[in-house]
C-alpha cells in the first residue's frame, strides 16, 4: 500500500475491530485528524485517498450504505499489482508468501532471527538483544537461542554486522 496515512489507517480500523468484532462507528473527521490528516473531507482529502488505497488493495471494500468491510488479515499481493513491481520486490514477496506456509513456531523464530540481527547490526550485546526479545513477547527459549546464534555470528571472524540481505552502498 502506498503511504504511511493508509497504513496508519488499516491499523486504526484493525483495533477498532479487535476491540468491537461486530463492528463500529468511525467518526471520519476525528479519525482524519487523530492520523494528521486535518479536516477536509472532500473526494481528494488526504484521509479519502487513504480509504480509497485500502479498497485498490483489496485491503477493504464497500458495504452497506456508509459501511467499510476490511479484513482481518492483508491478503497476498493481487497478480495485477505484484507484475508492477520490480524484480528484485516480486522476488521479496515470493519468499514472504513461503514463509506464510511455515508453521506458526518457525515464523516466530524467524521474526526473532530478524529482529535480533537488527539489534546486533545496531551494536547490541547477546544479553541486552534477549532482554529485548522478551520485552517484545517472545518465548524466553527463542530468545535465549536467537540472541546466543545472533552473537556467534557477529563474533566470527569475517562476518558482517549488517543482517543477512542489507548491505550498505
Amino acid at each position: 500500500m502506498k503511504g504511511h496515512s493508509t497504513t496508519w489507517l488499516l491499523r486504526r480500523l484493525a483495533y477498532g475491530l479487535e476491540v468491537r468484532g461486530d463492528g463500529f462507528d468511525l467518526h471520519l473527521p476525528d479519525t482524519a485528524r487523530s492520523l494528521g490528516l486535518g479536516e477536509r473531507m472532500g473526494k481528494n482529502s488526504p484521509f479519502r485517498r487513504a480509504l480509497q488505497r485500502l479498497c485498490t488493495f483489496d485491503v477493504a471494500r464497500p458495504h452497506g450504505p456508509g459501511g467499510l468491510a476490511v479484513r482481518h488479515r492483508i491478503p497476498p499481493l493481487p497478480l495485477r499489482h505484484l507484475s508492477r513491481l520490480p524484480a528484485s520486490l516480486q522476488a521479496s514477496h515470493r519468499r514472504w508468501l513461503a514463509e506464510q506456509r511455515l508453521s506458526e513456531p518457525e515464523q516466530t523464530r524467524r521474526r526473532a532471527r530478524r529482529l535480533a540481527a537488527g539489534l546486533a547490526a545496531a551494536g547490541r550485546g547477546r544479553e541486552e538483544i534477549e532482554r529485548q526479545l522478551h520485552a517484545w513477547h517472545f518465548h524466553p527459549a527463542v530468545a535465549f537461542r536467537v540472541a546466543e546464534d545472533v552473537s556467534d555470528r557477529r563474533a566470527q571472524p569475517g562476518s558482517s554486522s549488517w543482517p543477512a540481505g542489507v548491505r550498505p552502498q
